[in-house]
């Protein structure tokens, strides 16, 4: 938000003149951060396949020391 002050003979104020955000926020929904360009359900693959990889993990390690 730009504040400028403006002069008028024997008055001083201060305008506040809000500048639209460069890039509108159509549907109203919350930033998430994350930006769905097609890879949304990519960080859901790579989430489940890390959980797959400590399962199997904990999983050698439990035979090993049996």
């Amino acid at each position: 938000m730009e504040v400028e002050e403006t002069k008028t003979p024997g008055k001083t104020h201060i305008e506040e003149t809000i500048s639209p955000s460069p890039t509108p926020n159509v549907t109203n929904t919350p930033d998430t951060g994350i930006e769905d360009k097609g890879f949304g359900s990519m960080y859901i693959i790579v989430i489940g396949i890390g959980a797959v990889a400590l399962v199997v993990i904990a999983f050698i390690l439990a035979r090993k020391r049996s």
